[in-house]
């Protein structure tokens, strides 16, 4: 492959210019002929050119500009530093760097920084140390289905995202692909293959491998595009100063950009200058960051900002959003000195993540996270739920080091907040939501100072009530009353039949609902038939004439014009509501004429009363049926199968994928029997949770 030796890496236009090319190798000239030219740079013919000292080593001086056409085109200066190809195994100062010499302890690719910049180390420690350490992955634990894995079908989504937008670009130029392993990137002729490609000005490089031998990174970004090339694909992305500026190490007027590709929807700010913080958003500013960095290094010019593109984008400017189901219609601008928070560049969690992994090797092996961590790094964020395969073990040691995350409405910079006041577990009886940064003023003060105090407690009543609202709007028992839950299909299952355009299927798939009849307990639970929206409309009707056809047997005087039969549901914490799922569904099917019906929320009364259950350390649904549960107050409780709506999400869609590829229906499967029950129980504890709060004095 290339060496160091063997690449010209930096030339300026004589005039005139010579019958060869010159290259300076340790301050003394070697004279290679066009043919050797040829085979240096991959067998492509350039205009003979004069070589310039700085081929390798270092540069300490200004580069000249040029006239190229009608257009003057200058190369960015840059300071004494190791510059092109050597940039790839050699210090700022010179000193060699070399992995595949010195081994990789010291080094870390920029992928392997997202638990950090998204402020769960532990989960690191964990991959590494886990099982060493007696716990036990998720997929090894009884219980697992992997028909359930949703991290296995993300990582299965994104691949083939990533493919589809690769295969488009190849239609529009060339795109050059350099590793189709990831073990690659640990091989120096990957890198090498990578600064020959640039050299070259390959309009598109795919898979190209960066190392930055200053700051020990390294990785594979999915694209490295050629500025111009970039803003042909994407027009506006560059105004036509950024677009004419040539990086020095390269043999060409030109210079790369970084350029990824994530299966999620960009939410911008509201200028559409740069990516909100929300979601991976950290995570991928803090790996775009490095990988631009290292380019730099190898280019001679870090560009200002890298590129991102996603399945669709949105933002909203003074009040009007502005989006896109289009995959293909914007490259989002990611400024390198943007942040990952409020008030914290992302320089910060990118080389604090690189300090986090070496050390995470050098010294880990001797950490524990209970009883006590033995760094601040092993705290888990109890509130991330994205945190497979380890969500059921940092759970355990969230409840065994009485974690503060676990406690509603905080989260890590919450925490760190009562950490620096020296308040380090819930059950501390100098805690008060002052210390994790909620003020008086909050309208979460009350209820966190609720469930502080009864959690920190072990004798008085179970459950207390705050008499914050008027029991009359949801004390008494209504003339009829039904519990409804529903599942969910978002459209994350996106078959890519209308790429570029954002695919998917949402849907309601089914709909459990019951009432209390004759003083028991009466359940119906609808399922679609098939994962369509025709199916879906079906099954709404059917729910509705339900509701109905049970109004008229048991409280026929609820006709028009009076009071409507109320339908009290459980808000998730999930950005999808139950009543915005219900009225999605009828944007979809507005031929139906579907009435609204009397929505109640019961996750209302439980926060704005609140009403506060030992064990129980939010308002959740299932937190507040467990505690219930556990203190004997009531009596359904979830078992083995689906636990959450993720769960029964997957499992939903393997089942109509089996039922078509079996031709049988639906709800003969045996995992959809499972969620139907996992739908019950949300119903039934739901009853069971608002008949004993309504019995609370």
């Amino acid at each position: 492959m290339f060496r160091a030796e063997s690449l010209v890496r930096w030339f300026a236009p004589a005039a005139p210019p010579p019958s060869h090319w010159r290259k300076y190798v340790d301050g003394r000239a070697r004279d290679y002929s066009p043919s050797v030219c040829r085979q240096i740079t991959g067998g492509h013919d350039h205009a003979p050119v004069r070589a310039h000292p700085s081929t390798l080593g270092r540069r300490d001086h200004a580069l000249p500009s040029w006239q190229n056409g009608d257009q003057t085109i200058t190369r960015v200066t840059k300071s004494e530093v190791t510059v092109g190809i050597e940039a790839l195994t050699h210090r700022d100062d010179g000193s060699p760097h070399d992995p595949t010499l010195e081994g990789w302890d010291e080094w870390v690719s920029a992928s392997s920084t997202r638990n950090y910049a998204l402020n769960d180390p532990i989960l690191d420690w964990l991959d590494l140390y886990g099982e060493a350490k007696g716990y036990l992955p998720d997929h090894a634990l009884p219980g697992y289905d992997p028909r359930t894995d949703f991290r296995e079908f993300l990582f299965a989504q994104g691949r083939e995202f990533e493919a589809r937008v690769i295969a488009h670009l190849r239609r529009e130029t060339e795109v050059r692909t350099i590793t189709d392993d990831h073990l690659q990137t640990r091989t120096r002729e990957a890198a090498e293959a990578t600064f020959a490609a640039m050299h070259e000005g390959v309009p598109a490089i795919y898979q190209g491998v960066l190392w930055d031998a200053e700051h020990g990174a390294f990785g594979a970004p999915d694209l490295l595009v050629r500025a111009d090339v970039l803003e042909r694909w994407f027009p506006g992305t560059l105004d036509h100063k950024a677009i004419k500026v040539v990086a020095p190490d390269l043999d060409g007027a030109w210079h790369y950009r970084v350029v990824d590709v994530k299966f999620s929807g960009l939410h911008l700010n509201a200028a559409g200058t740069d990516l909100t913080n929300g979601g991976s958003m950290p995570a991928y500013k803090t790996q775009l960051f490095l990988y631009n960095r290292a380019l730099g290094r190898i280019q001679g010019y870090e560009p200002p900002a890298t590129h991102l593109i996603g399945r669709s984008w949105q933002r909203t400017q003074r009040g009007v959003d502005y989006r896109s189901d289009s995959a293909l219609d914007i490259a989002a601008t990611v400024p390198q000195s943007g942040e990952t928070a409020r008030g914290v560049a992302t320089a910060s969690p990118a080389t604090g993540a690189l300090h986090w992994v070496r050390r995470l090797r050098a010294e880990g092996a001797t950490w524990r996270a209970t009883p006590e961590p033995s760094t601040r790094e092993l705290y888990p964020d109890a509130g991330n739920a994205q945190d497979a395969p380890w969500h059921a073990v940092k759970r355990q040691i969230a409840h065994e080091i009485e974690e503060l995350t676990l406690l509603w409405q905080v989260g890590v910079d919450k925490r760190e907040q009562g950490h620096a006041a020296g308040i380090r577990r819930w059950t501390d009886p100098r805690l008060r939501p002052e210390d994790v940064g909620i003020k008086p003023t909050s309208a979460y003060h009350a209820p966190l100072t609720a469930l502080i105090e009864i959690n920190r407690t072990t004798d008085g009543p179970p459950v207390r009530r705050g008499h914050g609202t008027d029991p009359e709007t949801w004390r008494p028992v209504p003339p009829l009353e039904f519990f409804a839950d529903f599942e969910t299909f978002g459209d994350l299952r996106d078959h890519f039949t209308t790429f570029p355009v954002r695919g998917g299927q949402t849907l309601i798939f089914m709909i459990g609902c019951g009432h209390v009849e004759d003083g028991q307990w009466n359940f119906r639970c609808f399922v679609a038939d098939a994962e369509t929206e025709e199916a879906e409309a079906r099954m709404i009707d059917a729910w509705l004439d339900h509701m109905e056809a049970v109004r008229q047997r048991l409280a026929p005087d609820l006709a028009a014009g009076q009071a409507t039969a109320r339908v009290t549901h459980w808000s998730r914490a999930e950005p999808v509501t139950f009543e915005t799922a219900y009225n999605a569904a009828k944007a979809r099917h507005p031929e139906k004429g579907w009435p609204s019906p009397n929505w109640f929320d019961f996750l209302d009364v439980m926060r704005k009363e609140p009403v506060v259950i030992r064990g129980a350390m939010g308002f959740g649904l299932k937190a507040v049926a467990r505690a219930l549960h556990d203190h004997g107050l009531i009596e359904t409780v979830w078992g083995d199968g689906p636990t959450d709506g993720l769960g029964a999400m997957m499992g939903g869609w393997w089942c109509y994928d089996e039922a078509v590829r079996s031709g049988v229906p639906v709800t003969s499967l045996d995992l959809m029997k499972q969620i139907v029950e996992y739908n019950e129980v949300d119903c039934r504890s739901m009853w069971e949770v608002v008949r004993a709060v309504r019995g609370l004095e």
